[in-house]
């Protein structure tokens, strides 16, 4: 595949091959590329756990957020955590 980049784009791809972190102008366009799949792909998961959120809120399956229930969350969290039981991809950063 043959590509016309800008200029600018162009003069940005040389910027990032001067850092020595890559080695052609190709490796920079991969992992564009890359990086762009990547926030594709958080974007969908986001998008579906807002979905599930939205859903919950419809049937009244939400709580309100307080301080004493976040003290709870953690305290779980930390007796979870003793117990070895996995964390959850969705609340994982």
């Amino acid at each position: 595949m043959e590509l016309r980049i800008s200029p600018q784009i162009e003069a940005e791809i040389e910027e990032l091959m001067e850092t020595g972190e890559f080695a052609s102008q190709e490796d920079v366009v991969s992992k564009g590329v890359q990086l762009l799949a990547e926030y594709h792909k958080r974007q969908a998961w986001l998008h579906a756990e807002l979905a599930i959120g939205e859903e919950q809120e419809k049937l009244g399956k939400t709580v309100v957020y307080t301080p004493e229930l976040l003290d709870q969350i953690k305290l779980q969290a930390i007796e979870n955590a003793r117990l070895g039981k996995p964390i959850k991809d969705a609340i994982k950063p």
